[in-house]
């Protein structure tokens, strides 16, 4: 694991990064309140910036490697997830 930061409601959300920097091989992963983890961003390469909108409605994610910033809605609660964007 590379980064991570808890989101509004406490989550722990965590990016991974493959120490070759292989394109795609790792995840974003988010800990659930139960105990479980769920991948909420996969394809990733060097997990290095999560943050999140200023309404905490969207999480924000950087990858190092391919200087890619990708976004996606945060579930307000632990129903389904939204898609990605």
């Amino acid at each position: 694991m590379n980064d991570g930061v808890c989101d509004a409601q406490g989550r722990f959300l965590c990016g991974s990064m493959d120490y070759g920097a292989a394109d795609g091989r790792c995840a974003v992963h988010r800990l659930e309140f139960d105990g479980t983890s769920t991948v909420v961003l996969d394809g990733v390469t060097v997990s290095n910036g999560l943050a999140f909108s200023a309404d905490g409605t969207t999480a924000v994610y950087i990858d190092s490697d391919t200087q890619g910033v990708r976004r996606y809605q945060l579930p307000d609660d632990d129903g389904p997830r939204s898609e990605y964007e």
